[in-house]
């Protein structure tokens, strides 16, 4: 761990990585891999699952977590878009079925340029 004074007082740590010598405030350690570095020095194996998904994949994984959060003790199978969870302000909820309704409309898309390839095969 290194410090390095801020512009105002105080410090702030860092951490040197072990490859590539810089200074650092995350380490990673991916799967498989038996050593912490930096991301830099992991290059695509740190990185975010979204990184590795295309629009399609993109798409259904934020249905899955505007699902998985106003869920609450409600049926997963039973709701679409479930309703407003009891005590969340009404503008959270909208900013929630503003997530959904745009992954929708990206499969849609989607959907639609998978049916014109197709379209253009014939």
């Amino acid at each position: 761990m290194v410090s390095e004074p801020k512009h105002f007082g105080g410090v702030q740590w860092y951490a040197v990585c072990p490859r590539t010598g810089r200074l650092v405030r995350v380490l990673f350690r991916p799967l498989g891999a038996a050593f912490f570095a930096s991301r830099h020095a992991w290059g695509r194996r740190a990185a975010y699952a979204s990184q590795f998904l295309d629009p399609i994949g993109r798409a259904w994984r934020t249905k899955a977590k505007v699902k998985a959060a106003l869920l609450g003790s409600e049926d997963p199978d039973e709701w679409d878009l479930p309703p407003k969870p009891k005590g969340m302000r009404w503008a959270t909820y909208e900013r929630w079925v503003a997530k959904y309704d745009a992954a929708e409309e990206m499969l849609d898309t989607q959907l639609i340029l998978a049916a014109a390839r197709l379209m253009k095969r014939l």
